[in-house]
């Protein structure tokens, strides 16, 4: 993660409680918008993951997955642009490989937001995900 000065505030007490009082909602947020159960919901109307399985396999969401939520929420384009959101993600999740870089150098997410990506599972394996953690913190940096 990349300390700038929004990331610096977002670490105080403050924002950590605020943070915290949400957590379980925001846990079925993230459970519902990992790919597996995000596409189980819509073809099948039944969740293929719980959180525990989800906890024992790692299991990330995608940061198209992450653009899907907030379109789906109406958070893009109303309360913030496509481009930001790619920013922040990569200022939260930073690539660390060269298909990662690729991911963020050829602006991959900005393209997706543009397709109908609510009925197409879109994948790149440059896709770097987002860690439950990680996807608290880049909806909070939104909010900031």
């Amino acid at each position: 993660m990349i300390m700038d000065e929004i990331n610096r505030k977002l670490m105080m007490e403050n924002a950590i409680r605020t943070m915290s009082s949400y957590e379980e909602d925001l846990k079925k947020l993230f459970l519902i918008y990992v790919s597996e159960n995000y596409w189980s919901l819509k073809r099948q109307n039944r969740l293929l993951l719980d959180q525990r399985e989800v906890d024992l396999q790692n299991k990330r969401m995608s940061a198209v997955g992450f653009v899907r939520f907030l379109k789906e929420a109406d958070i893009v384009p109303h309360l913030i642009n496509i481009e930001h959101v790619e920013e922040i993600v990569s200022r939260i999740v930073p690539h660390v490989n060269p298909k990662e870089n690729e991911f963020y150098s050829k602006h991959f997410l900005v393209d997706c937001y543009s397709k109908d990506i609510e009925n197409v599972d879109l994948k790149n394996d440059g896709d770097p995900g987002l860690q439950l953690f990680e996807f608290i913190f880049a909806l909070a940096r939104i909010a900031v």
